[in-house]
């Protein structure tokens, strides 16, 4: 950072730190991060605003990190169960994104990774209904397909999960 507003920010967000006023301190790294494109302050106020529990914050930080890092994985996880919680549509954009841009094999165990580690019934049907809407949206995606046979074996849906195979097969 060169400017002396960017310096003053850092201080201010430090000095909130150092007197335990971490949600302040979560806002103001975010502020910073999202002024000045820092994914490592962005990672910073979504780890402060979780310790909070302010999810709200943790998932705009999240966001932020993800879309800043693309190409890092830890962020686009934390990104997506966040998300998933708080802002699904925001979960579809994001796992939509890594599912066009990742090898097939990382995009399966990615996104298995994630289903094992999502913590609410809210998140685990939001979940559940975008795996279902990226089937439709890219019904010809093999790890889109396997993630459908997965949800479907897991439900209980044997057919549709041997349709989904079959799919994948094809």
């Amino acid at each position: 950072f060169t400017s002396s507003d960017a310096f003053s920010s850092l201080l201010k967000a430090n000095l909130q730190l150092n007197q335990g006023a971490y949600e302040n301190a979560a806002q103001t790294f975010f502020s910073i991060a999202e002024k000045y494109h820092s994914s490592e302050l962005a990672e910073k106020a979504t780890f402060l605003a979780l310790q909070t529990l302010n999810l709200k914050m943790a998932t705009q930080s999240a966001s932020l990190w993800a879309n800043l890092s693309p190409n890092n994985e830890l962020a686009q996880y934390y990104s997506i169960l966040l998300e998933l919680e708080n802002s699904p549509e925001q979960a579809y954009t994001t796992l939509k994104k890594l599912s066009l841009k990742s090898q097939p094999d990382f995009f399966v165990k990615f996104a298995l990774k994630v289903e094992q580690n999502i913590g609410s019934e809210v998140a685990k049907k939001n979940w559940d209904k975008l795996i279902e809407k990226m089937r439709q949206a890219q019904n010809n995606n093999p790890a889109i397909l396997f993630l459908a046979a997965y949800k479907n074996f897991h439900l209980g849906n044997i057919s549709q999960g041997l349709t989904n195979i079959n799919q994948v097969l094809i």
